[in-house]
């Protein structure tokens, strides 16, 4: 992709790596007043933003058309987060699913990170780049930072300042509810993104990658959709909190 040739270097660069994106958070804002609608917007836009420009330097096997690197973003769990949180938007009642999923989504991310050290492949391959033509890699991070520790905070305290005539119900119908959400995911997007690219999308689901690891975090996402939907159980009133708008 490539903006017009009289833009400026540095504006150009301001634009691919999503320097726009905080501005443009603002005026949604200024607009709506949610945290919630603005905060779905926003890493939305980013994650957008950074395919629109990055998406060609993502691995996509031979033969794979390479518009697919652009739908790459939407075979994520984590793009799910932004479509349950707009779902909120519309019916709160699907907030119970939104808080156990952006839960589920932020803890595994974190875990895999830290303590299983594995990479976040959102990074992309930008070897071939000259340094100068590269995304900001402390940027782009705390961009990713946010992605996976932002939504379930602001729907948590969402939850906590819900008006007693409107209180989120965490039971089993939630938890499975969040199961079928995250099995949705896997059956209709993520098997056929990785039948049809052969890609992996998560680096402990690569070929290759020991097994304890793989059932491990597999694991670990069962368990803490579960342990979610107990801590968004916690967080309805009467523990209550002036709304967040």
């Amino acid at each position: 992709m490539h903006l017009p040739e009289h833009t400026t270097t540095c504006a150009r660069r301001c634009v691919q790596n999503g320097a726009h994106v905080p501005l443009l958070g603002v005026i949604v804002y200024g607009i709506t007043q949610s945290f919630l609608v603005t905060t779905t917007f926003t890493l939305k836009a980013f994650q957008e933003n950074y395919y629109y420009w990055n998406g060609a330097y993502f691995h996509i096997p031979e033969g794979v058309p390479s518009a697919m690197n652009y739908l790459r973003q939407f075979s994520h769990y984590t793009d799910t987060g932004h479509i349950i949180s707009t779902l909120c938007l519309i019916d709160p009642t699907w907030t119970p699913v939104a808080f156990n999923t952006h839960f589920t989504i932020s803890f595994a991310y974190w875990v895999s990170r830290i303590l299983l050290g594995l990479s976040d492949d959102d990074d992309g391959d930008f070897a071939s780049l000259p340094e100068e033509e590269r995304p900001w890699p402390e940027w782009t991070s705390w961009w990713w930072a946010l992605n996976h520790s932002v939504p379930p905070l602001v729907i948590g305290w969402t939850i906590a300042s819900s008006p007693a005539d409107a209180v989120p119900v965490f039971d089993t119908h939630s938890l499975l509810a969040s199961f079928g959400w995250l099995y949705a995911w896997a059956l209709l997007i993520y098997v056929p993104w990785r039948t049809i690219t052969h890609d992996a999308v998560y680096s402990v689901l690569r070929a290759g990658t020991p097994v304890w690891k793989i059932v491990s975090i597999i694991g670990i996402v069962h368990g803490v959709l579960f342990l979610g939907n107990i801590v968004g159980g916690f967080l309805v009133p009467p523990f209550h909190t002036p709304p967040l708008k």
